[in-house]
C-alpha cells in the first residue's frame, strides 16, 4: 500500500471528527467539548472554548483528560501546566507558572475554584479596547 494512502487512512477519523465539530457549530448546535470526560473520576472537566481540560481533586494533576496521582516524592513530575507553565513546589503541592500570556483556568472561568485550576493554564482572554 502507497504511504499517501496509509497517512490518508490514519487521518481520516481525526478530520472526521474535526468536520463534525466544524459543522455542529457552523449549524447553530451547541458543543459540549467536556461531554462524556470524566477526568477519571477525580476531578471535573472545564472547558475554555471547544478545549476541554481536566481539574483534579487535591492530590491529583491532570494529565490530558485524566487525573493521575501526584509523586510524594516530587511533586511536578508529570505536570505539565496544559504545556503552557512551568511547575513549581508550594509548601508540599504542585502549581503552575504560567507563561506569558497565560493565565490560570480560574481567571477565565470564575466556577473554577479549587487550588487544582492553579494547574491549568489557558490562553489569557483579549482585554476589551479602552478598558485599563
Amino acid at each position: 500500500m502507497n504511504r499517501g494512502w496509509v497517512l490518508r487512512l490514519a487521518l481520516a477519523p481525526a478530520a472526521a471528527a474535526m468536520l463534525g465539530v466544524l459543522s455542529a457549530t457552523c449549524a447553530g448546535a451547541t458543543v459540549d467539548p467536556c461531554e462524556g470526560e470524566d477526568c477519571s473520576n477525580r476531578g471535573s472537566c472545564f472547558a475554555v472554548g471547544l478545549d476541554p481540560f481536566c481539574v483534579c481533586h487535591a492530590g491529583y494533576h491532570p494529565d490530558g483528560l485524566e487525573c493521575l496521582a501526584n509523586d510524594p516524592d516530587d511533586p511536578c513530575a508529570g505536570v505539565g501546566c496544559a504545556g503552557h507553565g512551568t511547575c513549581r513546589v508550594a509548601g508540599t503541592d504542585p502549581t503552575c507558572d504560567c507563561f506569558p500570556g497565560y493565565v490560570h483556568l480560574s481567571v477565565v472561568d470564575p466556577d473554577c475554584t479549587d487550588l487544582a485550576c492553579d494547574l491549568v493554564c489557558v490562553e489569557e482572554p483579549e482585554r476589551d479596547a479602552g478598558v485599563d
